[in-house]
């Protein structure tokens, strides 16, 4: 292939995968997502493996490990991690933003394994993952429970 049929199909191959989101409700969200919680960013370990997909998500090599204080759904115990995947032109993976230590995010997540092909849970753009302190949905999911080994 000549470089420049390679150049054209990788253009076509983002536009393929461009994101377009469609604004979930709090319930539609829910019903999506495999967890839900709430969680602030500690820190951020390196990962042995490449959460990356060519041309949609963009890997860090890096898991988030956030320190969960309140779970609407799934069994979330009080430390978490999940891939620290940044959203590129597929919509999954975090706003870039909100990958900062001392985030602290209301986050909807569910396994990819047909995209990305491992059992990891994944946020994207289009799930009402935000800042905790921004969100609305915090009063529309209710109280929550404490996280799995949290007994205060």
């Amino acid at each position: 292939m000549t470089r420049r049929l390679l150049v054209v199909l990788a253009i076509f191959a983002n536009a393929a995968f461009a994101c377009e989101c469609r604004g979930l409700s709090v319930k539609e969200a829910s019903t999506a997502a495999e967890v839900i919680f709430r969680g602030t960013i500690m820190s951020f370990r390196d990962s042995p493996v490449d959460f990356g997909v060519p041309g949609m998500l963009k890997s860090t090599k890096k898991l988030v490990v956030f320190r969960v204080t309140r779970v609407w759904k799934g069994e979330v115990g009080e430390i978490f991690e999940m891939p620290a995947a940044r959203e590129t032109t597929a919509c999954i993976g975090f706003w870039p933003s909100f990958l900062e230590e001392g985030a602290d995010l209301l986050v909807y997540a569910s396994r990819a394994a047909a995209i990305t092909g491992n059992r990891e849970y994944y946020t994207d753009i289009c799930t009402r993952t935000m800042l905790a302190k921004k969100s609305g949905d915090l009063k529309r999911l209710g109280a929550g429970k404490l996280p799995i080994g949290n007994s205060k």
